[in-house]
């Protein structure tokens, strides 16, 4: 138990002076009502004597010692959500870490459990950029075939056909600016003259003997004259001095106006030459450039008919011409994973499409990453429903992407008509057999309403399709090999 003290003295009846451990405080009044004056406030006291039973009430608006959580409330907290923020509080005298709700500071252990959660999530973070980073890569494989062209308009594909004005991209030569010329070939010759003219004799002697002369004037004049000598002989000195420095500018100004005048003749007579050399110079390459422009230009115009021949074949429907384009553009297709397509056009425009699409396993992860709690990352099977979804998403994606762009090269194949297969393992053996999962026709007016931006490629087929289906796990039924394949090169077995 504390010890207390209290002692209280009588100044005048009804008025006492209180001492204690906490202050002196003065109480005014008499038994059964009293008003005590304190450092901590003011504070009415009322009871009953006898009975004790007593009620007391603090008069200040305000409490005169702050609560703790008024005292908490009053500092500057600012929530710690990283470890950079923990670690820079802890290095920073003036601030504490404390908990947030009773303002009480965390122990050394608590701070070090504190920096392992903070750095768990820390590393978390990290490794879910890492798999979202991933997992954006593989979305844009399975969605490589959104990036379409448009299909072209029929004003466009005979725009196509017509010959494009020539266009040389090479700037004319520009004329050379006589007057720059004319001042770069005069500084040239004086400043030749400059370096090479020899100054008369005269010129040459005061430009020798007045640093002389001052040197006397300066160093040698209060050793040779006496005192009373001494101004004259200097009056006379700074004379002798302001005449040759006179007689030097005027002989230097007379000898440059000499080298104006040679400067002046020599290009009079150097001038008609060089310009001479400026016009054939400019002749020269303007003439070079009107043969590169000619070159270019009858180039340009052999290959503009090439290509006007070329592109009025496919608007025609020219079948060679069409097959060999829709070749074309299949090699030239570039996608993150393997596939080969075969091309034959009938005589009734028809294109046929034999597609090798690219096995599952080749372009579906088999796992993908999960983060655990303490940042580090697990790999978990993907379910077969997951693989077996995205692959169709692929697969019937293609077929709508090389359909659109085979259908960009001529307005006169309307019908597509696209056989696909892939590689699978026989069941109950590791050897795989070519298997076909769709087999579907597709009209222009059915591609031109597609917005590749947001259509879902399997449902789009599924409703389309002449053969294709799906087992409720999304994977494709196997398809008996359509017998019009059978006329291409490749031999797939059913």
């Amino acid at each position: 138990m504390g010890f207390r003290f209290r002692r209280s003295v009588r100044l005048i009846p009804g008025v006492r002076l209180n001492f204690s451990t906490r202050g002196a405080s003065i109480s005014l009044g008499a038994r059964g009502a009293t008003l005590n004056f304190s450092g901590r406030g003011a504070r009415a006291t009322f009871g009953v004597p006898g009975t004790g039973f007593s009620w007391s009430q603090s008069l200040n608006s305000d409490s005169a010692t702050p609560s703790r959580s008024s005292r908490d409330s009053s500092r500057s907290t600012t929530p710690i959500n990283t470890l950079e923020q923990l670690e820079s509080t802890l290095n920073n005298p003036n601030s504490s870490v404390v908990y947030r709700g009773s303002g009480r500071r965390l122990s050394d252990q608590q701070l070090e459990a504190a920096k392992r959660r903070f750095l768990d999530k820390k590393r978390r973070e990290l490794a879910s950029n890492q798999l979202a980073s991933e997992e954006s890569k593989q979305r844009d494989i399975i969605n490589a075939w959104r990036n379409t062209s448009d299909l072209p308009t029929t004003d466009e594909y005979q725009t196509a056909c017509s010959i494009r004005t020539f266009e040389f991209d090479e700037p004319i030569p520009e004329h050379y600016d006589e007057t720059t010329e004319q001042r770069e070939l005069f500084s040239q010759i004086k400043s030749h003259l400059l370096r090479t003219e020899t100054p008369p004799a005269s010129y040459l002697m005061i430009k020798l003997t007045t640093p002389l002369i001052t040197a006397f004037a300066v160093y040698g004049t209060g050793t040779i004259l006496t005192e009373d000598l001494t101004f004259l002989v200097i009056a006379a000195i700074v004379s002798a001095i302001g005449m040759g420095w006179l007689i030097n500018y005027r002989l230097s100004a007379k000898w440059l106006a000499n080298i104006d005048l040679l400067s002046k003749k020599d290009f009079e007579d150097v001038w008609p030459k060089k310009k001479f050399e400026l016009d054939a110079s400019h002749s020269n390459a303007l003439a070079e450039y009107e043969r590169r422009r000619f070159e270019a230009e009858k180039n340009w115009v052999d290959e503009e008919n090439k290509r006007s021949a070329w592109a009025k074949r496919l608007v025609d429907g020219d079948v060679e011409a069409l097959e060999d384009a829709v070749a074309d553009t299949m090699t030239d297709l570039d996608f993150p994973f393997e596939a080969t397509c075969d091309v034959a056009i009938e005589e009734d425009r028809l294109v046929c499409l034999h597609l090798d699409l690219p096995e599952i396993e080749d372009v579906i992860p088999e796992t993908r990453g999960q983060v655990l709690k303490d940042g580090r990352v697990r790999q978990v099977k993907r379910t077969v429903l997951e693989k077996n979804r995205d692959y169709a998403h692929l697969v019937t994606g293609l077929a709508l992407f090389i359909a659109n762009e085979t259908l960009v090269v001529s307005p006169t194949l309307q019908t597509l008509r696209i056989a696909a297969y892939t590689q699978r393992k026989k069941r109950g053996s590791q050897q795989q057999t070519d298997t076909y999962v769709y087999d579907i026709t597709l009209s222009r007016n059915q591609i031109e309403s597609i917005d590749f931006a947001t259509v879902e490629p399997a449902s789009f087929i599924a409703a389309t399709a002449t053969a294709f289906e799906q087992k409720s796990n999304l994977e494709f039924k196997a398809l008996r090999r359509p017998s019009w394949t059978l006329d291409f090169e490749n031999d797939v077995d059913e």
